[in-house]
């Protein structure tokens, strides 16, 4: 599950992925628009919350796929049965 949470400033929207499966998700790709590339904020596997902080997403990097419509490609791992929030 993903979804986004815009707000008032585009900065500051977030991105929540969620993996409700019981098998963990790696390099899973999303499309993002826009030049700011954004950074983990919360994820529910780091071992601060009990997770095993095996699935960290602590350097994300974006890679333009097209400029005319300013999208981003970017990689991310979700530990299974978690969630993680970029922003």
């Amino acid at each position: 599950i993903i979804y986004k949470r815009k707000t008032l400033t585009a900065n500051e929207d977030a991105i929540i992925i969620l993996n409700v499966s019981d098998k963990p998700i790696t390099g899973k790709r999303l499309w993002i628009k826009g030049e700011n590339v954004p950074a983990e904020i919360f994820n529910s596997d780091d071992i601060t919350y009990g997770g095993s902080g095996n699935y960290t997403n602590t350097s994300i990097t974006a890679e333009l796929t097209d400029k005319r419509k300013k999208l981003y490609k970017i990689i991310v791992n979700i530990a299974p049965l978690s969630g993680i929030i970029l922003q």
